[in-house]
């Protein structure tokens, strides 16, 4: 684990955190296509307290300029990745 931020945050969340890797992987989502896939987010906690933590990485906007576009941190990918490969 890169900080303990991140290692907290999946402790608590991890279930929501693993669901956005099993749903979009490396890729990058909007918030509304997580809904899309079924992926809910916490209630009371807002997808840009994942990026403060360290989960979330910005990554630009859509084509309108209305959306996040977000993703996975490498961090975030590679713990994931070794959580399959242990399993």
């Amino acid at each position: 684990m890169a900080s303990q931020t991140i290692a907290q945050t999946i402790r608590i969340h991890g279930d929501f955190i693993k669901e956005i890797y099993d749903a979009v992987g490396d890729q990058p989502f909007t918030a509304g296509r997580l809904a899309a896939l079924g992926v809910d987010i916490p209630p009371g906690v807002g997808v840009r307290r994942f990026r403060s933590a360290g989960i979330l990485i910005l990554v630009g906007r859509t084509a309108t300029g209305h959306k996040a576009l977000w993703r996975l941190s490498p961090v975030v990918l590679d713990y994931y990745a070794t959580q399959e490969a242990t399993a």
